[in-house]
């Protein structure tokens, strides 16, 4: 199964949450796909959840695929705040893609807390959809 992706526009923000086996070809539609929603529907906070997304471990990940994807993140999302919800396997310790993130000039937090993470997008914790 491919990465599949479900974006819903939540109170002040856009939260993304993506599933499936991770594969690069895959990433890259994805990131295309909520990048568009998000500015379609002016969002400019994004959530995005990969707590679902399989066959991902910083750990056990080329350090250059690390850094394409992230630069590819960075380039995407200039305007908007990123906050990523992972697993803690998805994360470095080292905080490399959150650091990728910054030095391409992106707005960006790297996260397994939700609550952390809807706290840093300034949004209400509540976490309610709009409709």
């Amino acid at each position: 199964m491919t990465l599949s992706v479900k974006c819903e526009v939540r109170k002040g923000y856009l939260h993304v949450t993506t599933t499936g086996r991770f594969d690069s070809d895959s990433a890259n539609a994805v990131l295309t796909e909520w990048v568009g929603e998000a500015r379609r529907t002016g969002m400019t906070s994004v959530l995005c959840d990969i707590t679902r997304v399989t066959g991902f471990d910083a750990a056990e990940s080329l350090l250059t695929d690390r850094y394409r994807i992230n630069s590819a993140v960075a380039e995407e999302i200039r305007g908007m705040r990123l906050a990523v919800l992972a697993n803690p396997e998805q994360l470095s310790l080292d905080k490399f893609e959150e650091n990728v993130l910054d030095n391409r000039g992106a707005i960006a937090l790297m996260t397994a807390s939700l609550k952390d993470a809807l706290e840093w997008l300034g949004v209400d914790s509540s976490d309610k959809r709009t409709d």
